[in-house]
């Protein structure tokens, strides 16, 4: 039972522990076509993704879009890449020499990678963003926000609210374990209708054997005394008694160690 109840336990409460993988990252242009992810982009970005030569088939095209209303929402949904723009003068520049164009462009894109030049946010399935949402409270915080929140806000929320928030803690419960309790009665159960089987035909088996010594007894001596009449013609069979020794250990020996005492009463002669 211990055995069977610690290794449920360390099986439920690793469960509870296991983390989501991270997906591979998305760092190339090509990794993102590549991918099923659609594209969110922003004002200005959107023009430069629409016009860079891969996104000519429809099926692409389709898969990029702007709705900045829609960003929170998308996100939660962990199945959108979300690409924004940063213009300056040295991607100006930049874009002017690769492109051999001589009017300014303020916005780029380079196959090898994209994420040194814009902040790229991806949103891959079961991706927990940790690393992202730790840069944004350290701004909170550097802001003074998160010590607002504290002194003014904090101080002010709704008993729901706090109930809410206590709620989505969960911790691992006795009700986690019940079916494992379930296992373990039914096995229990079976148990024990197993060894009141084993009582009831080791009790039949035992009279069984018991009957079939005593009737092989009596044919090897009804088999002695014949031989004796045949030699003695005068000889008499006599009352025959026999007792077998039932102690202990007579149940775990073999039916050829069964210790037996014969005992032969014979007739006083009439002459006498």
């Amino acid at each position: 039972m211990i055995f069977v109840l610690s290794n449920a336990y360390e099986g439920v409460i690793t469960s509870f522990m296991i983390q989501p993988m991270h997906e591979n990252r998305l760092e190339t242009m090509e990794q993102v076509l590549a991918s099923k992810y659609k594209i969110m982009t922003d004002d200005a970005f959107k023009y430069v993704i629409r016009n860079y030569e891969e996104f000519q088939t429809r099926e692409l095209e389709e898969r990029v879009f702007h709705n900045k209303s829609e960003q929170v929402t998308l996100i939660s949904q962990l199945n959108h890449v979300i690409i924004r723009e940063c213009g300056s003068a040295e991607l100006s520049l930049f874009s002017h020499l690769q492109n051999g164009r001589t009017t300014a462009e303020y916005f780029y894109m380079i196959p090898e990678s994209i994420a040194p030049k814009f902040v790229f946010l991806e949103a891959s399935y079961s991706n927990p963003f940790i690393e992202r949402m730790q840069y944004y409270m350290d701004l909170c915080f550097q802001a003074g926000l998160i010590q607002i929140w504290n002194v003014f806000v904090k101080q002010d929320r709704h008993k729901a609210s706090q109930d809410a928030a206590f709620n989505e803690v969960e911790y691992l419960k006795l009700k986690d374990l019940s079916q494992v309790f379930g296992i373990l009665f039914i096995g229990y159960g079976l148990s024990c209708i197993v060894l009141l089987i084993e009582i009831f035909f080791h009790d039949c088996f035992m009279r069984l054997k018991l009957r079939y010594l005593a009737s092989k007894l009596n044919n090897q001596v009804n088999q002695m005394a014949y031989k004796k009449k045949q030699k003695d013609p005068t000889y008499q069979r006599g009352a025959l008694y026999y007792i077998i020794h039932r102690h202990q250990k007579v149940k775990r020996l073999r039916p050829k160690k069964l210790k037996v005492r014969q005992i032969f009463v014979q007739p006083k002669n009439q002459n006498e």
